[in-house]
């Protein structure tokens, strides 16, 4: 399966701006192992996406893209869109522990809800601009 999300988009912004990934760790703070993480598409805690907007004041969507393909919304996907009803407390412990930086596998944990489901509702929030 490929990848759902790509951050492709801070790597293009970092060409236009003629920034390279030693500056960017500069600026942002970020190390550069974690450079080499969202160079390889891998997970990185939302505070660090965080930094990178400040230094280089943008937007998370100018950093990352997401890729909803028909394998995440087929009905046979683990990964499918969740429409299960979140309570607003749910929400509300989702939305804090992203902004405190902790990992999907302590919120799946604190939570009580499938991996799928917790991406599946950050996507959600994230597409209906809840954790700016």
């Amino acid at each position: 399966m490929s990848k759902v999300w790509s951050y492709k988009p801070l790597f293009v912004l970092l060409n236009d701006r003629h920034l390279d990934t030693r500056l960017l760790a500069k600026r942002s703070g970020v190390s550069k192992g974690t450079i080499e993480k969202l160079e390889a598409d891998e997970d990185v805690k939302l505070s660090t996406l965080i930094k990178i907007c400040l230094a280089l004041q943008c937007s998370l969507d100018d950093l990352v893209e997401i890729h909803l393909t028909e394998e995440w919304e087929s009905p046979q996907s683990p990964h499918r869109m969740s429409h299960e009803l979140w309570t607003v407390s749910e929400e509300e412990v989702l939305i804090t522990a992203l902004k405190d930086g902790l990992s999907i596998s302590q919120i799946v944990e604190d939570l009580g809800r499938s991996e799928a489901a917790v991406r599946s509702h950050i996507v959600k929030l994230l597409m209906n601009n809840a954790l700016e």
